[in-house]
């Protein structure tokens, strides 16, 4: 596996990226209904797009996890649902010190955790006013 950073994104990247995003979220995001990721996904080439720095985890030419940060802050992290690591490799690469995490994805939250990150603040809604409370962590 080998990570490169992207200063360049062409459609063919970005609708890698997006297909990684939905197997990702289908497999954590338990909390979400179908409607509500197929909703979500027409704003991810969006939000992929406005990142300061965006990351890709490639496994020959297979795009296996993706990150995107703003200064000291991860905005995105998505992995092959297989994991192996590859969210540690990804973190890797910045000095993080901010994330925001859904309080309903368990797995997101103990990884962060792991990590040396703490919750600081809670939001009861996300950022789109749904009723999916927010974690703010730091380290």
């Amino acid at each position: 596996m080998h990570i490169k950073q992207i200063h360049s994104l062409d459609e063919k990247l970005l609708t890698q990226i997006v297909s990684l995003w939905e197997k990702a979220v289908r497999t954590s995001h338990h909390f979400l209904s179908m409607d509500e990721i197929n909703h979500i996904k027409h704003y991810v080439p969006e939000a992929v797009c406005s990142v300061e720095k965006l990351y890709v985890a490639c496994e020959e030419d297979k795009i296996v996890g993706f990150m995107g940060t703003n200064q000291e802050k991860l905005e995105m992290l998505f992995v092959y649902p297989t994991g192996k690591g590859i969210g540690s490799q990804l973190m890797n690469q910045v000095n993080i010190h901010y994330v925001d995490v859904n309080e309903q994805n368990e797995m997101a939250y103990q990884f962060y955790r792991k990590k040396g990150f703490d919750v600081y603040e809670r939001s009861e809604l996300d950022e789109q006013g749904n009723p999916y409370p927010i974690l703010k962590m730091k380290r």
